[in-house]
């Protein structure tokens, strides 16, 4: 009979419960860095970007995009909208971060050593871009000498609307030349540009054809070769400042600081001299350096890390980069009250306030 009673009770439960389902809810997982949506399919690898307090700038190998505030409509968009693309006309590659800057970006071509500076504002107007063949200017042009995207921008633009090309000739043997153009906005309404200047300066030692990396900081550039870091200023005056490599260049309070394998310089003379200081790990001169709200951040494939940075000592502190992870960062810039990472996998963002928040830790 208990036995009978006891099956009695279990086929109640189990025959009850037929008509009750079981509603699995899926939860989206937020991330602290969010994917953009205007930003998927073809406009996915992204390889650089610019911010200037109006429009945040970014390179794709598909399009160059143009972001306004998320309030405003785009002026290219008449229907509405914060993010206009332009198809890229000219060939992007996923290997290389070619420069952006305020009012032009870079496109080139390795036919002729073609080079094609196009307006930021207005980049798909006919007439609005210049373009060089610098075949035309030095005959003995070989070909671009381009670092690759993880070590920097393969050419770059000072703040003087200066670019400077790096490539190499054969005279009578390997030689590595730059090509300092400077680019003059000549319609402020429909951002044509126009070439007014270019100058072939020559790296003076025959050994140094390498190119390690190459980058601008206020007015003056900054290149390293082989075993060699030159200096050239807006005339196109070239000086070997230190027979170091300097794979990074950064500025703190007014001094610069140069990260070498496995030594930090400083110069406080705006790099003309150079000073070494101590020792440092050589992960530190991997990283990627730049500036936002003042401060050092420095990135590697998808870690993010605030640099401090003295002439005696220097400390990292990982940040978050929660939904960043597997994500290959190529830059870093802040628009509005935002901070943009482009990467290989599409534009990621966070608000500014939150960016310094230390990397969680796993349980």
């Amino acid at each position: 009979m208990k036995k009978l009673l006891i099956l009695l009770i279990l086929s109640t439960i189990i025959f009850g419960c037929e008509d009750e389902k079981i509603v699995i809810k899926e939860v989206e997982k937020k991330y602290s860095w969010t994917a953009h949506e205007d930003f998927q399919y073809d406009e996915v690898i992204q390889m650089n970007s610019f911010s200037t307090p109006d429009r945040l700038f970014t390179l794709g190998v598909a399009s160059f995009s143009s972001l306004v505030a998320d309030s405003l409509n785009h002026p290219d968009l008449p229907f509405g909208g914060s993010v206009c693309h332009y198809i890229n006309w000219f060939e992007q590659s996923s290997k290389l971060k070619m420069p952006v800057s305020t009012n032009f970006f870079i496109a080139y071509s390795e036919k002729m050593g073609g080079i094609t500076f196009i307006p930021t504002k207005n980049p798909i107007s006919s007439g609005t871009m210049t373009s060089i063949a610098i075949a035309k200017l030095d005959t003995s042009f070989l070909r671009f000498q381009l670092v690759p995207y993880y070590m920097g921008d393969c050419m770059t633009i000072n703040n003087n609307n200066q670019a400077l090309i790096p490539y190499l000739s054969t005279d009578n043997r390997y030689s590595l030349k730059l090509l300092l153009v400077d680019i003059r906005v000549k319609n402020e309404v429909q951002s044509k540009l126009d070439t007014i200047k270019t100058r072939i300066i020559k790296i003076p030692d025959v050994e140094e054809y390498d190119v390690i990396s190459i980058l601008s900081l206020n007015d003056n550039f900054y290149i390293t070769t082989n075993s060699k870091t030159y200096r050239i200023n807006t005339t196109g005056q070239i000086q070997e400042v230190t027979n170091n490599r300097l794979y990074r260049i950064v500025e703190s309070n007014k001094v610069l600081y140069g990260i070498g394998g496995e030594s930090i310089f400083s110069s406080t003379d705006s790099g003309v001299t150079w000073t070494k200081d101590y020792n440092i790990p050589y992960e530190y001169s991997i990283l990627t350096y730049v500036k936002i709200n003042n401060k050092i951040i420095a990135y590697r494939n998808s870690q993010l890390f605030e640099i401090t940075m003295t002439q005696d000592s220097i400390k990292a502190r990982e940040l978050d980069n929660d939904g960043l992870i597997g994500k290959t960062i190529t830059s870093l810039n802040g628009f509005g009250n935002k901070i943009y990472v482009t990467s290989l996998s599409g534009l990621y963002f966070k608000t500014a306030d939150n960016l310094f928040e230390n990397k969680k830790t796993e349980k």
